[in-house]
């Protein structure tokens, strides 16, 4: 693990364990839910306190697609579904290629033969006068065109915790083929909303605005850049977390017979690389806060 940190904030790291957060504190007190214990030989990004996803996000279903004529599967890497699910990223150890007191940047080479595309991934965290400012990058470097996004996955600790998130309409039927659907009375995130009220699991178009977290602890502005033009909100029932995890393509997008500027899926060319940034920015609650 390694740790990082300027003015209020402490950011720690573990690259080898799929480049993710292990905890991020901002005034002293977890903004993340922290991760778990792990092990070489037992460690789970989904136990961390947040991961990077790519060169995919969301399911490409039953981890197969077309590309050119020519059928590709991929392993479904998230027993017991049967997709193949956020990349690969999140399973790969990282390496540090640069390290300041306030900043990491970390890298991954994939040259597998599961995914058919060659690619560098690069993902800079930096604590900043506001708090986290996370960069993610795609190098294309195969001799091909290649089907490309990337996402953030956080966990946020749902205890007291409040939503209000841009969204403009939503996806559904994650585990089948994700259809465009209005906004309904349960979907409806435009308005702050209890966490513990909520049941979802779903993939959202949004607009630019920031998402607005409230925890007892903190207010947390998450902002993107437009490049995350989705958005999937995952509440779980019974669980002491939520994420809410800025993305650029809906679920399954590469099986999709819909245009970019709907799907958000890119297609990098040989060499070409994508670059987008997530931040958090994070302020104390005060004290009349806590009592409202």
């Amino acid at each position: 693990m390694i740790t990082v940190s300027h003015g209020h904030f402490e950011l720690n790291l573990i690259p080898e364990f799929g480049g993710c957060v292990s905890t991020f504190k901002a005034f002293g007190q977890d903004v993340l839910r922290p991760a778990k214990p792990m092990t070489a030989a037992s460690w789970d990004a989904r136990n961390s306190a947040g991961f990077p996803m790519l060169p995919f996000v969301g399911r490409i279903a039953d981890g197969r697609f077309e590309v050119n004529g020519k059928d590709v599967t991929l392993p479904a890497n998230m027993p017991p579904e049967p997709h193949a699910i956020h990349g690969y990223g999140w399973q790969r150890p990282w390496t540090v290629a640069h390290l300041t007191d306030a900043s990491m940047t970390l890298q991954y080479t994939y040259g597998e033969r599961n995914w058919p595309w060659h690619h560098t991934a690069t993902q800079i965290s930096e604590l900043i006068d506001t708090g986290l400012k996370l960069t993610l990058s795609i190098q294309n470097e195969s001799d091909t065109a290649m089907p490309t996004g990337f996402g953030w996955h956080p966990y946020f600790p749902k205890n007291g915790a409040t939503l209000q998130a841009p969204v403009t309409q939503s996806w559904t039927g994650l585990n089948t083929t994700p259809q465009r659907a209005p906004l309904t009375n349960e979907t409806d995130l435009r308005h702050t909303r209890h966490v513990e009220d909520l049941d979802l699991d779903m993939a959202f178009d949004c607009d630019n605005a920031p998402v607005i977290i409230e925890t007892h602890q903190h207010l947390i502005r998450l902002k993107s850049d437009p490049i995350f033009s989705k958005l999937t909100v995952y509440t779980p029932k019974g669980e002491n977390y939520f994420c809410v995890e800025p993305i650029t393509h809906a679920p399954d997008a590469i099986n999709m017979a819909l245009p970019r500027d709907e799907t958000g899926l890119i297609w990098l060319d040989p060499g070409e690389t994508l670059q987008g940034t997530v931040s958090l920015d994070v302020s104390p609650r005060k004290a009349s806060d806590h009592s409202a």
